[in-house]
């Protein structure tokens, strides 16, 4: 208390910001080791995540509270007459620091699980996502696709346009664009709408679309 008699304020730090800046600095990137074997993609797990900040968060006394602000669970028969889970959980996370200030960040997490384990993978999911956004965290993977070049991709497509001009009826083109690889679809879209047309055409008029080789007696 000062001399006149006045309360003094306490004084207010905010050494969170800083702090997380710091975390920020010494982060690198988490590459998406973990697959998924069911649907065969790589993701970047919770636990790939926790190896990474945890020292990092400790040595910049940074720690984290969740606070389930919302929670929806529904439950679904399986074909095999089970019973499957699904938790949608909306989270404050509260990034404190040893001052006590902190910053917050609002996710929504997704769970589903057979068992009783459908709300802890909604959190995981929760935590992971707040964590990786919050701090910017890049994956190990090439992600700018204008850096990108792809020296094999030319010749592969002008395959597969050569397969959808030469469709000979709506089958066939149906047949060819189930196989063009998912990347290709938007390029290719166009041009098979337009074989599309072309074959609709003909076959309304008894001709032969613009491609076809005619079967007819010399």
């Amino acid at each position: 208390m000062s001399q006149n008699n006045e309360i003094e304020q306490p004084v207010e730090t905010n050494n969170i910001y800083q702090a997380m800046a710091n975390v920020m600095l010494d982060i690198e990137a988490i590459g998406k080791s973990t697959v998924n074997k069911q649907q065969g993609f790589n993701y970047r797990g919770i636990d790939d995540v926790y190896n990474v900040l945890h020292p990092i968060l400790s040595k910049h006394g940074i720690f984290t509270t969740p606070k389930v602000i919302e929670s929806n669970r529904t439950e679904r028969t399986t074909a095999k007459g089970g019973i499957l889970a699904f938790v949608t959980l909306q989270i404050i996370y509260r990034f404190w620091c040893k001052d006590g200030s902190s910053v917050e960040c609002r996710v929504i997490g997704e769970g589903m699980d057979s068992g009783d384990k459908a709300t802890a993978k909604a959190m995981s999911i929760a935590h992971k996502y707040a964590l990786l956004q919050t701090f910017s965290i890049p994956t190990t993977e090439l992600i700018d696709q204008e850096a990108d070049t792809y020296n094999d991709i030319q010749p592969e497509l002008t395959g597969y346009e050569e397969q959808i001009k030469t469709a000979s009826s709506l089958q066939s083109l149906a047949d060819v664009w189930t196989k063009i690889p998912k990347q290709f679809l938007k390029q290719l879209l166009a041009l098979k709408d337009e074989r599309k047309q072309e074959l609709l055409n003909a076959t309304a008029n008894g001709g032969v679309a613009s491609g076809e080789t005619s079967q007819g007696n010399s």
